[in-house]
């Protein structure tokens, strides 16, 4: 009745049972006993089950870039994983603030949603994997510490709908903070002379949030020279290496396994470099991988050397008379620390308030600590000094690595209170001259004298500051080279004025003793002045008026005189004499009173004021005993302050000559007789001879006819000209226009001396002006001619004056215009004038070598040149043709067949041609040669043509036509076989 479907109206009652083949499933109706329903075999299987390989729960890195795992069915022979999902979310607490408490959506973000995220999954390997290279994983932020939490979630799918229920959380530790270090000792920038121990710290940021722990701590030492940087090595060996070494240090508790470390390494063992600065560098490594960027790092420098230090103030040995301050120096590489002071006084020392027999050592110096150089200074206290008692300051160093200074100097001083002495030495005269220089004295004081200064005044009231006059009184310091025992100073002297000086001396220990007054207002009004003195620095001059200088003499001077003058500003001392030394050039000897002697002698001379004279007396003829001599004056003025003139030998006063000898002159040029042209004699030149007193002018006349040249024209009136005189020479440049062709001049000159001597004869020269030029004529050839050869040209010159000197000849191609050029034997286009040779009244040229052209026209140009130099302008030209000679007569019919072989008709009259032939085979047009007819025909009666001479072109030209309508032909009266030779 069911019909196969069974409905349940009062419910059903299932019962299982588990079999060896599987469940046995049974379906009772609870109302209809008996009714039922059964399945045997049934399988009944778990969800599938995942599992998270990558990242573990507690999983700790900076970087995950892939997440990795398993899912499996329960039982792979009924079921199999359809899908597995996995769901990110970050922490409650530990992560970015943007993402704390939320879950990653994906690719859109992170979102307070839950978001299951499908993920790869291989049902072959039954694995699975996110990359995030894919994109299937977030990149991962953390926080301000470098550190977050994430959690992953997972669970899987299979394809009898079994569901996994949710596994995790596993939680990635994402470790992004690196690890830190530092270095706690030695300082950075510290200076040591020891390192034994190097210690520091470290941390992570994680800390126990995250459960970060440092793992290691390395250090690295390092020093840089000469551009290479040295690593200390710790193991296998120690050692200094230039390849980068890291040393691992040791934690303070014994092992590395908490987020905060202290660390320690024992660095007694490290060679540290001397005066280097070496860097200690440190870094972490914490539990994540993570190493510390940057490293830590410090500098320190080591340093064994000692500094050094030096008292500046007081100076050793100075001598005081009050209390000083000690102040000095300090220098150290790396700095220095402080600097004591030791006072010692015979062998006790100073403690401040005391003397005992102890060595101390005072502190209290002041300065900039730290400095590598450092200006110190240290006040005594107490009152230790006592008068004319020397005492000895000792300083001592400290730098910033604790080296003390070894290498210690002593400094001493003496206390005095005695006032020192000064003596002034110069000037000692109240007049002074040019020669006065320094104002000098002497000083003295038992333990030294500091310094002697000076003020030294001038009218019109100006002070020496030391460099230059000025209005203000001025205190100078005086030069010595012996401590002052022997001191002096100087000024710029003005000549003329007067001088006051006073004096201030001080000894080494600062007292003072004043040379009259120190007082400034008496010092202005010249009182207590220690000397006064007048300066005349001028020195006289003096002059030889008579004989005058450079002048030559032909008589004897009696009485030579002159003037010497003392001038200058202000007040001068005035002339006291004037000395003369007169020379002589001819043997070097000097006038003494009355005799020449060898050697410089200083002539008195008669002074009246300011004017002085010599005078010869009977001795004048003993004076000039030379005819001819050159006579040298020094003259020397002094005045009295003692300023003279310097005599020197090479710069006379004056010199004169006296001379009675005349003097010579010669024409050079133009040449006597000669022939002269264009510009010549543009110049008129001579030579002059003097022997003493030079000569003093050159005259010159010059004539033509009875006419004379005045410099620019000419004149009836006598002309005398003055000349260039040189040294042995003279010349006359004026000619501008002179000169007409074809006169005759003649040149006059004289002579005079400086003494006035005047030449004794006058020389005199004639020449002849030509400007004209030369003829010239060509003879051979004949011009309009026509030539067979032409082995030489020939041509004849004449000139009316200086005569033919030579004749050139041209040879030109007319066709191209070429011209021939004997020396290089060829054709040129520019002019050849070829050098000729005179022969038998003839300039000839020999032209056999010329390659002459058949039936070519060529130019024979000549060209004269007379003996002055004078081209012919309009050279002489003839022109020829030059034609080949004949070589062969040829006798043949008047159309030019050969005769040869004819065969002629006896009694008939032919008209026949003669042609004679060149090498070329062509019609030789200059031949003029006669020709005759002969024949063997023997009748007696046979008519030949006469005998003919040939005429040259533009006659025959070689060809000529024998007929009988003009003259005769050939008529053979005989029949038989005949020559017939022309």
């Amino acid at each position: 009745t069911d019909q196969g479907i069974h409905t349940w109206t009062g419910g059903c009652i299932l019962k299982s049972t588990n079999t060896t083949t599987g469940w046995k499933v049974r379906a009772e109706d609870v109302n209809d006993v008996g009714i039922y329903g059964e399945k045997t075999g049934i399988k009944v299987l778990s969800p599938p089950t995942s599992t998270i390989d990558k990242p573990w729960n507690g999983y700790r890195s900076y970087e995950l870039t892939l997440a990795s795992g398993t899912a499996k069915p329960h039982n792979s022979n009924y079921a199999y994983v359809t899908k597995v999902e996995m769901a990110i979310k970050c922490d409650d607490t530990i992560g970015p603030s943007d993402r704390v408490g939320k879950w990653w959506q994906g690719g859109v973000g992170w979102d307070s949603t839950q978001k299951w995220l499908d993920t790869p999954y291989s049902v072959d390997a039954e694995t699975w994997t996110r990359v995030q290279a894919n994109g299937e994983l977030p990149t991962w932020t953390v926080d301000s510490n470098g550190n977050a939490k994430y959690h992953f979630y997972i669970r899987s799918y299979d394809s009898l709908y079994g569901t996994e229920t949710v596994k995790g959380p596993f939680t990635f530790i994402c470790d992004k903070g690196k690890p830190t270090s530092g270095i706690t000792s030695p300082d950075n920038g510290g200076n040591y002379s020891s390192i034994t121990m190097i210690q520091g710290t470290s941390s992570d940021p994680g800390g126990s949030d995250i459960n970060s722990i440092i793992t290691k701590v390395e250090i690295q030492i390092s020093y840089i020279d000469a551009g290479t940087t040295y690593y200390w090595q710790a193991t296998p060996s120690t050692g200094w290496v230039t390849t980068e070494k890291w040393i691992s240090v040791t934690a303070n508790d014994g092992s590395f396994d908490f987020y905060s470390e202290g660390w320690y390494w024992d660095s007694s063992l490290v060679s540290w470099q001397n005066q280097k600065l070496h860097y200690i560098r440190s870094k972490a490594y914490d539990n994540a991988g993570n190493i510390q960027d940057p490293v830590s790092e410090i500098s320190v420098t080591y340093d064994i050397d000692a500094p050094d230090s030096d008292i500046s103030s007081p100076s050793d040995g100075a001598v005081l008379n009050s209390e000083p301050v000690i102040s000095g120096t300090a220098v150290d590489t790396q700095g220095v620390s402080y600097v004591t002071v030791r006072i010692r006084k015979g062998s006790e020392y100073w403690n401040g308030s005391s003397w005992q027999t102890l060595e101390v050592w005072l502190q209290g110096a002041t300065g900039s600590w730290g400095d590598s150089n450092v200006n110190w200074s240290f006040t005594i206290p107490g009152s230790p000094l006592s008068e004319n008692t020397t005492y000895y300051f000792t300083s001592k160093s400290t730098d910033t690595a604790g080296n003390e200074e070894t290498n210690l100097i002593e400094r001493s001083i003496i206390y005095d209170t005695v006032k020192p002495t000064a003596t002034l030495t110069q000037p000692d005269y109240q007049y002074q001259n040019w020669s006065f220089v320094n104002v000098e004295g002497t000083s003295y004081d038992l333990n030294g004298i500091n310094k002697v200064e000076l003020v030294i005044k001038r009218d019109p009231g100006v002070y020496w500051d030391g460099t230059s006059w000025v209005s203000d009184i001025t205190w100078i310091t005086a030069y010595s080279t012996t401590s002052y025992n022997i001191w002096f100073s100087s000024a710029q002297w003005e000549s003329g004025q007067m001088n006051r000086i006073w004096i201030r001396v001080t000894d080494n220990a600062g007292n003072i003793t004043y040379y009259n007054t120190g007082d400034s207002l008496d010092i202005d009004s010249d009182v207590g002045y220690a000397y006064e003195f007048l300066y005349d620095a001028s020195t006289p001059t003096t002059t030889v008026d008579y004989p005058v200088n450079n002048s030559a003499y032909n008589v004897k001077i009696q009485t030579f005189t002159g003037t010497i003058e003392d001038s200058g500003a202000g007040t001068q001392s005035g002339p006291y004499s004037v000395k003369l030394k007169i020379k002589r050039a001819s043997d070097g000897k000097w006038w003494q009173v009355n005799t020449w002697v060898s050697s410089p002698w200083d002539n008195s001379t008669v002074l009246n004021i300011n004017d002085w004279s010599f005078d010869f007396g009977a001795n004048l003829n003993t004076f000039y005993e030379n005819t001819e001599e050159t006579y040298y004056l020094y003259t020397k003025g002094r005045d009295y302050a003692g300023n003279e003139e310097t005599f020197d030998e090479n710069n006379p006063t004056a010199v004169f000559v006296y001379d009675i000898i005349k003097p010579t002159s010669s024409i050079t040029y133009p040449v006597d007789g000669n022939y002269y042209t264009g510009a010549e004699p543009s110049v008129i030149k001579g030579g002059i001879h003097d022997g003493y007193s030079g000569i003093e002018f050159v005259k010159i006349r010059i004539s033509s006819g009875s006419y004379y040249w005045t410099g620019s024209s000419w004149t009836v009136n006598e002309t005398w000209l003055d000349c260039n005189v040189f040294t042995s020479t003279w010349s006359y440049a004026s000619l501008s226009g002179a000169w007409s062709d074809a006169a005759t001049y003649t040149i006059t000159t004289y002579v005079s001396d400086k003494a006035g001597n005047i030449q004794s004869s006058t020389p005199t020269v004639s020449f002849i002006y030509d400007s004209s030029e030369p003829d010239s004529y060509v003879n051979t050839p004949v011009d309009g001619q026509m030539y067979e050869s032409m082995n030489v040209v020939k041509a004849t010159a004449t000139d009316a004056l200086s005569g033919v000197s030579e004749v050139r000849i041209a040879i030109q191609r007319q066709y191209d215009g070429k011209y021939w050029d004997m020396i290089s034997s060829t054709w040129v286009a520019s002019v050849v004038y070829n050098t000729t040779t005179y022969n038998a009244g003839f300039y000839e040229l020999d032209t056999s070598v010329i390659p002459w052209e058949n039936d070519v026209w060529y130019n024979v140009i000549s060209k004269a040149i007379d003996n002055v130099g004078i081209e012919e302008t309009t050279p002489y030209q003839s022109s020829f043709k030059y034609v080949k000679p004949a070589v062969q007569l040829s006798l043949e019919w008047t159309d030019g067949t050969d005769l040869e072989g004819s065969e002629l008709i006896a009694g008939v009259e032919y008209d026949v041609r003669v042609v004679a032939y060149n090498e070329d085979g062509t019609p030789a047009l200059a031949f003029n040669k006669e020709i005759r007819f002969t024949t063997t025909e023997d009748s007696g009666e046979a008519i030949l043509p006469d005998n003919y001479t040939f005429t040259p072109y533009p006659g025959d030209g070689g060809v000529h036509t024998f007929d009988f309508a003009t003259s005769t032909g050939i008529c053979l009266k005989k029949a038989g076989s005949w020559n017939i030779t022309v």
